[in-house]
C-alpha cells in the first residue's frame, strides 16, 4: 500500500492529522485478505489492474475488473480474493457526501420510491481514468504532497459532476444517501460493539419497538437474525485470511474458547474453523499452479 505524503512540516498545507485522500492498494495474486471497516470514512474503490472478488457482509460476492469502481460505506469490512495476477486498487477516502453533490440537485431522484439499488460494479469513465492514472503515477513516484492530495480531491468531485449523469451519481452514492441510510449507517457502525438487541436499539437512539420496526423495514429481517448472519460472514472472512491466527479471531469476536468458536462455525457455517482455513489455503495453492 502506498499512502506516502510529503512531511515538510513548514509547508502551509502540512497537516499531521490528515486521514482522507488517496492510497494505492496492491493485492498480490492468489490472496484472500480482509480489510477491516473504517469507522470514520467512506471509500471509493477504483480497480486499475487485474480483477478481484469483493465481499461485503451485507451483499453478495461479486467480481470486480479493471475499469470498475465501487463505493464502500464507512464501517463495512471488505474481503478481497485475487486470482492468478496482482490487483491494483486506488482508494479514495472521504467523510461526507455533500462535498460531491452540493453543486447539483439530487433531491428529485431521492424522492423516487421505486429506485432499486443493487450492489454492482460501476464503470470508470475515460476522463476519470486519465485522472486516476495521474494519481497512481504520483503515488508510485512519491510526488504526492498534501497540497496535491487536497486539490486532487476537488478535481475528482468536478469529474463526477461533469462526466457522470445525475442518475449515475445517485446510483453510485446511494448507499450513503438513500432513504433510511442514516439508520443503516448507525447499524453498520455499532453492531460490532453490542451484546443484545436492547443495547443495539440504544446505540441507534431508538426505543426498542421503533428500532425493531425500522430494522425490519431497512434490512428485511429481524435484528437478531441479521446480527448472527453478519457475525458468521465476518468470522468466515477472518478464517479465510490465513494471516490471522485462531487466537486473534477468538479475541476479536469475544468467543469464550476455541470450543465456542468451533460450535459457532458448525452451526452457522456448516464446517469447522480448521476446515474453512484448509479450504482457503487449498484455493490459494490451486490458483498458484494455474
Amino acid at each position: 500500500m502506498n499512502t506516502n505524503l510529503c512531511n515538510q512540516k513548514d509547508c502551509s498545507y502540512y497537516n499531521s492529522q490528515i486521514v482522507n485522500g488517496f492510497e494505492l492498494y496492491k493485492i498480490p495474486a492468489n490472496q484472500t485478505i480482509l480489510r477491516k471497516g473504517n469507522q470514520n470514512s467512506h471509500s471509493l474503490f477504483f480497480i486499475l489492474s487485474g480483477n478481484v472478488s469483493l465481499s461485503l457482509s451485507t451483499h453478495p460476492t461479486l467480481i470486480f475488473e479493471k475499469g470498475n469502481l465501487q463505493l464502500i460505506p464507512k464501517g463495512y469490512s471488505v474481503t478481497f480474493q485475487t486470482g492468478n495476477e496482482e490487483c491494483e486498487i486506488l482508494i479514495h477516502r472521504f467523510t461526507g457526501l455533500e462535498i460531491y453533490c452540493k453543486q447539483i440537485n439530487l433531491a428529485s431522484i431521492n424522492q423516487n420510491n421505486r429506485f432499486d439499488y443493487r450492489f454492482q460494479p460501476f464503470p470508470i469513465e475515460s476522463h476519470l481514468l486519465k485522472f486516476l492514472e495521474y494519481i497512481r503515477y504520483s503515488l508510485d513516484s512519491d510526488a504526492f504532497c498534501q497540497l496535491v492530495n487536497e486539490s486532487s480531491r476537488k478535481v475528482l468531485i468536478s469529474i463526477f459532476i461533469q462526466h457522470y449523469s445525475k442518475e449515475a451519481i445517485y446510483q453510485i452514492f446511494y448507499p450513503i444517501m438513500g432513504r433510511n441510510e442514516n439508520f443503516r449507517s448507525l447499524v453498520i457502525q455499532n453492531y460490532h460493539k453490542v451484546n443484545s438487541i436492547p443495547d443495539f436499539a440504544k446505540e441507534t437512539g431508538c426505543s426498542l419497538s421503533t428500532f425493531k420496526r425500522k430494522f425490519k423495514t431497512t434490512f428485511g429481517e429481524s435484528a437478531y437474525k441479521w446480527l448472527q448472519t453478519q457475525r458468521a460472514k465476518e468470522v468466515e472472512a477472518y478464517l479465510q485470511d490465513i494471516r490471522i491466527d485462531f487466537a486473534d479471531i477468538i479475541e476479536e469476536f469475544r468467543f469464550t474458547s476455541h470450543k465456542a468458536l468451533y460450535h459457532f462455525c458448525r452451526m452457522y457455517l456448516d464446517a469447522s474453523p480448521s476446515e474453512i482455513r484448509k479450504k482457503a489455503t487449498s484455493f490459494s495453492k490451486q490458483e498458484q499452479v494455474k
